[in-house]
């Protein structure tokens, strides 16, 4: 059994698939020139995916990952940012995959 991530926290598609906070992970993988992301879905269901790069960030691997997000979260719109800092959320906890989409529905 694998656990992919809370209901609230899933990537609703336009085209009805599911994407987990799992997936996302897995799609991000191994990336040495990131230390922290945060993929975000708003109510119209585009997602931002906001990261802070570190000195070993590359530019080629910031394009294979921005291609592999857009290619998976397709058809809905992706946006990158690279920023100095993420927030947590109110409770002090910090979810990388949030879905405004999948938390009203619960």
């Amino acid at each position: 059994m694998r656990i992919e991530g809370r209901a609230t926290h899933m990537i609703r598609l336009t085209d009805g698939r599911t994407v987990t906070p799992g997936a996302v992970d897995a799609l991000v993988g191994e990336a040495p020139g990131i230390d922290l992301y945060k993929l975000e879905q708003d109510r119209t269901g585009a997602c931002t995916f906001r990261y802070i790069p570190n000195a070993a960030a590359d530019r080629s691997q910031s394009s294979a990952l921005e291609h592999r997000l857009t290619e998976a979260l397709a058809p809905n719109p992706v946006r990158f940012e690279a920023v100095d800092y993420i927030a947590g959320e109110r409770s002090g906890k910090f979810q990388p995959v949030v879905s405004q989409i999948s938390a009203e529905g619960a």
